[in-house]
Parts: C-alpha cells; sequence; structure tokens
C-alpha cells in the first residue's frame, strides 16, 4: 500500500491538494479560476481552527445562472486518496459550519456535498456526506451512495461546533468492499458490506486509474440564492485510526 496523505492546510495554501475548484478567491489572492462551477471561492483562515494553525473556508455564493451548480473545493489525486481496488483507508479530519444559521439548498433534500468519494469515471459520487435541509428548520448530516444505496443520517447540524469524522473503507469492486463511520467518536454507520467501487473500462481523467475513486472535500451543492460556508481541517488518510485521528476528541 501507498503511504498515507495529509490534506491540511498549516503550510498557509493549498498546496497539499491536488487540484483546486472555484470561480474567485481575491482575499486570499491565489488566483484559481475555474469556469463551470458557479460563483464562489476559498481563502485560508486562521480562526476558527482545530488542528494546527490554518483551516480552509469554502463559500459558495448566490448563484449568477451560469452553471446548475455552486462548487468550492479542494480535490485530492486517486493516489493521494488511496482509491485503488483491494485497499483499505481510515479517512478523519474535521468540518466546522459558521452560525448562527445557514439557507440551504433544500427543494431536492440533499444536494450541499462537503466531502465526496468520486468515482475516477466521474459517473457519480460513489459515496457523499452533506446536508440534507428538506426540513428548513431542522437540517441533518447524512451520508448516501455505495455500499448504501439510501440516505444515512448521522446526526442534525449544529453550528459554531467543530464535527470530527472518521470513516473506514474497503475498496472493491466486489462484495468484500465496506464502509464505516463515525461522527464525534460516536459509529453513526456499523460496517456495510458491498461493492465500494464501480467497474469501469477506462477513467475519465487520464491522470486517474480505473476503477478507484479520488476524494473531493469543501461544498458542492445545487444552484441556489443563497451564501453557504463550510471550513475543512486537518484531513488524513492513513492505515490505522490512531493515525487517521489523532486529536480526535
Amino acid at each position: 500500500m501507498r503511504g498515507s496523505f495529509c490534506g491540511g492546510y498549516d503550510t498557509g495554501d493549498f498546496s497539499q491538494w491536488w487540484l483546486h475548484q472555484w470561480s474567485i478567491n481575491r482575499d486570499a489572492g491565489q488566483g484559481y479560476t475555474i469556469h463551470n462551477v458557479g460563483h464562489s471561492s476559498a481563502k485560508i483562515v486562521t480562526r476558527p481552527v482545530a488542528d494546527g494553525r490554518y483551516a480552509a473556508a469554502f463559500r459558495v455564493f448566490p448563484t449568477t445562472g451560469t452553471s446548475r451548480s455552486d462548487r468550492a473545493e479542494a480535490v485530492a489525486s486517486q493516489a493521494e486518496s488511496g482509491g485503488y481496488p483491494g485497499q483499505t483507508w481510515w479517512y478523519g479530519w474535521w468540518t466546522y459550519f459558521p452560525g448562527p444559521s445557514q439557507n440551504w439548498w433544500h427543494d431536492g433534500g440533499g444536494w450541499n456535498d462537503i466531502t465526496q468519494f468520486f468515482s475516477t469515471d466521474n459517473v457519480p459520487s460513489q459515496m457523499y456526506i452533506g446536508i440534507d435541509a428538506t426540513d428548513r428548520r431542522r437540517p441533518m448530516i447524512y451520508a448516501q451512495g455505495m455500499p448504501f444505496r439510501r440516505e444515512r443520517i448521522l446526526a442534525r447540524l449544529r453550528y459554531d461546533h467543530w464535527f470530527h469524522f472518521l470513516v473506514h473503507a474497503r475498496w472493491s469492486t466486489r462484495s468484500d468492499g465496506f464502509v464505516e463511520m463515525w461522527l464525534d467518536g460516536k459509529r453513526t454507520i456499523r460496517r456495510v458490506y458491498g461493492a465500494t467501487l464501480r467497474n469501469q473500462h477506462r477513467p475519465a481523467n487520464p491522470a486517474l486509474r480505473s476503477p478507484g475513486m479520488y476524494l473531493s472535500q469543501g461544498i458542492y451543492r445545487h444552484a441556489y440564492r443563497s451564501t453557504n460556508t463550510v471550513i475543512h481541517d486537518g484531513f488524513r488518510r492513513a492505515s490505522s485510526r490512531r493515525l487517521a485521528a489523532p486529536a480526535e476528541r
């Protein structure tokens, strides 16, 4: 197996990540300008921070009508994500939702993704974690995708709170794959077995191998009229829970 990966921000920039997908970044001065991601930005922040000195704030602004989605995400390559058949990894990270509240896209419920385990053929996300705001007064954090098809509620969304996510997954196109999850140290999804990778003929991007997975983190939602902000910090992929979540509390 390849070594671990740290997708943090204590370099003071986004250099630990493979790709950067947002449309403007005037505040951070990074200069990333990507088409077809809507109206969005990302910047390094010094507070709030969960791990080290810096975190990253991802923001999507009211839609301009140029894209059916709004996206501000940092992307890890397939190698950085450990997304190869037969590999088993732990993934840990911190996520913060600034309050006192936010207006999430709600017409279809759950297209407010904050972390995506994405298929290398881009059809569609294999597994994703996001906000279901079907009930606008009670938005929920949920997970959905391979190997469990139906939505799994993880917790009620809390603002101004650092959530700690932990995912343990074996990537496989066969039934020996599995996924299990913890949130704030509490087991929210017991181990579910089944295919966790799609069978593919070729990857969509020549830099990726087939079949497989790569990971993106930030915020990705349906085009909407509000501004949403999510702060991520301390992403780690490792061979053990202890290494993936050294500061779990």
